[in-house]
C-alpha cells in the first residue's frame, strides 16, 4: 500500500488521485493532508481515505508523523513552487501539477532547490502520454514522414471559459491561460521532436477575448440577454461548451 500526503487537495489532485493513480495503485491510501479547508476537503476524500485521513499545519509535520511512502502537490499555480522547495528536502518521490513556476524568480529558486535534491519528481504533462501524441511519436520514429523540420501544436479544450469566469482569471495566482496551457505545448512538442526548446519567440494580445458593449462588472443573472447569449452558464451547459 501506497501511503501518500497531499498538499493543497482540491478538485484537480482529487481527479488525478481517482483516476489515474488509483487505478495504477488500487490499494493507495490518502494518509496525510495539508489544507486549510478540512470541510472542502473531506467532502472531496474518497470514501476509503475518510476514516485515517490526519490534517498537518504544513509539509515538515506531515512527513515526521505520517510515514509517507510519496508526496502530491496540488495547491494554486502560485504556491506550486514553495510547497515544492519544501518537499526538495525529503528523499519522498513527488507528483508536481504544473505549472512548477509561474515567475523567472521561482523557476531560478526551484532549480536551485532540487540540484543536490534526491526527490525525483514527475510533473503533470499527461498530453505527451495520450493515445494521440504516442502514435504520432512513432511514425516520427519509424521515418513514416521523414524528418519533421516544423510542428505545430493546437491546444483546444472544450472547457476553456473556466480559465476566464472562475479563479484561473487571477493573473497574480496563474499568470494567464498561455501559462496554463502552452506549458502542455512545449512539454510535448519537445518529447515530439526528440529535442529540447532552446529558443522561444512569441506575440501576445489581451484584453480582446469577448469584445461587445456591455458595462462591465455586469453579470449573467442581471443580463436581459442570458436566455440567448453564448456565453451564459445556462447556454454553455447546453452546448457542453464549459
Amino acid at each position: 500500500m501506497i501511503r501518500l500526503g497531499v498538499i493543497g487537495y482540491g478538485n484537480r489532485i482529487s481527479d488525478v488521485i481517482k483516476s489515474c493513480l488509483r487505478k495504477i495503485e488500487p490499494d493507495m491510501r490518502v494518509i496525510g493532508i495539508v489544507d486549510p479547508d478540512e470541510e472542502g476537503v473531506r467532502s472531496r476524500l474518497a470514501e476509503c481515505d475518510q476514516k485515517d485521513v490526519v490534517f498537518y499545519e504544513d509539509i515538515k509535520e506531515m512527513v515526521s508523523k505520517a510515514k509517507l511512502d510519496a508526496l502530491a502537490i496540488g495547491t494554486r499555480c502560485n504556491l506550486h513552487t514553495p510547497y515544492a522547495i519544501e518537499a526538495a528536502k525529503y528523499d519522498l518521490p513527488l507528483y508536481l501539477e504544473k505549472p512548477v513556476a509561474i515567475s523567472m524568480e521561482q523557476a531560478v529558486a526551484l532549480e536551485r532547490a532540487f540540484e543536490k535534491s534526491r526527490c525525483q519528481v514527475v510533473v503533470s504533462f499527461p498530453l505527451r502520454v495520450s493515445p494521440l501524441c504516442t502514435l504520432a511519436r512513432q511514425y516520427i520514429e519509424k521515418g513514416a514522414i521523414g524528418s519533421p523540420e516544423h510542428i505545430q501544436a493546437v491546444n483546444y479544450v472544450p472547457y476553456g471559459t473556466t480559465y476566464f469566469d472562475e479563479a484561473y482569471r487571477n493573473f497574480e495566482i496563474t499568470q494567464g491561460l498561455f501559462l496554463q496551457k502552452a506549458t502542455h505545448d512545449f512539454d510535448y512538442l519537445s518529447y515530439l521532436m526528440g529535442a529540447n526548446i532552446v529558443r522561444v519567440a512569441a506575440m501576445h494580445t489581451r484584453g480582446r477575448i469577448f469584445g461587445g458593449k456591455k458595462r462591465a462588472g455586469l453579470v449573467c443573472s442581471q443580463c436581459d440577454e442570458e436566455d440567448t447569449c453564448l456565453e451564459s452558464p445556462q447556454n454553455r451547459k447546453r452546448n457542453l461548451s464549459g
